[in-house]
């Protein structure tokens, strides 16, 4: 297969001798007939060019150039799940110079598409006025706060959740019962005691959000979800997507305590 962040994903050889057989008889059986993929970016970004440098860190390789087109995303849900139902809840990957641009994009698809939700990518900066209207012009499900969104930010670790998804965007989740699609910052990522005292906090505040803690926290290492999952599984309304995570302990962890 070509790689997928030329935005598309192409059937080679490889794939009728290795990817297919498998599927067929460990996958197939195993997966329901639908399947909603919470988490998946479809962007209109420009994608990897031929003569573009080559990433240099794990984050860069996995987004960089993201530019798979809502199409190029349900053609591959074909060929990566043959024979299943695959509904995608989609938001761009942007920065603050092309989040309209971005989100404009994802509206527009969405009015093609009658199995697809899309979330809106925020700017902390809008007030609660201006976010509702835009989620009304996008007929958008849900919102996608970033840290990166935050004007002048000298580093990660500087970054609070509030700094990034104020309390006017989640006075307006809660008062319309929206998904708020949550990744979180800070070096620590689930095990820092900051994001799980406000994790706690907008639970408790805010109970009628449907708050989704994405990649389960950003626990990329056994420590962070170890420290962080217990204490937040008693949370009703803190859930967890398992998007790009592939630690075997953390995920055994979530699936035994949430």
């Amino acid at each position: 297969m070509q790689d997928l962040r030329q935005g598309r994903l192409d059937i080679t050889p490889h794939y009728y001798k290795v990817d297919f057989p498998f599927y067929k008889e460990h996958l197939e059986d195993f997966l329901p007939d639908e399947i909603i993929d919470i988490h998946s970016h479809s962007s209109n970004n420009p994608g990897i060019q031929p003569d573009d440098p080559r990433p240099t860190s794990w984050p860069d390789w996995v987004t960089f150039g993201h530019g798979m087109l809502l199409p190029n995303l349900l053609d591959a849900y074909l060929k990566l799940f043959p024979g299943k139902q695959v509904f995608p809840v989609c938001f761009p990957i942007c920065d603050r110079n092309d989040v309209e641009e971005r989100n404009l994009y994802l509206a527009e698809e969405l009015k093609l598409y009658d199995n697809v939700w899309g979330f809106i990518w925020t700017l902390p900066d809008w007030s609660k006025d201006e976010l509702m209207r835009r989620i009304d012009d996008g007929d958008f499900s849900g919102i996608k706060p970033y840290p990166y969104m935050v004007k002048d930010a000298k580093s990660e670790d500087e970054i609070e959740i509030f700094d990034y998804l104020p309390h006017e965007h989640l006075e307006l989740a809660e008062e319309n019962g929206l998904i708020v699609m949550l990744h979180i910052g800070r070096s620590d990522r689930l095990a820092d005691p900051l994001n799980i005292r406000q994790l706690k906090e907008i639970s408790t505040t805010y109970p009628n959000i449907k708050l989704i803690v994405a990649h389960i926290g950003r626990s990329y290492c056994p420590r962070h979800g170890m420290i962080g999952i217990p204490a937040l599984s008693k949370y009703e309304n803190i859930l967890f997507d398992i998007s790009a995570n592939t630690e075997q302990s953390v995920m055994e962890l979530l699936i035994k305590e949430v």
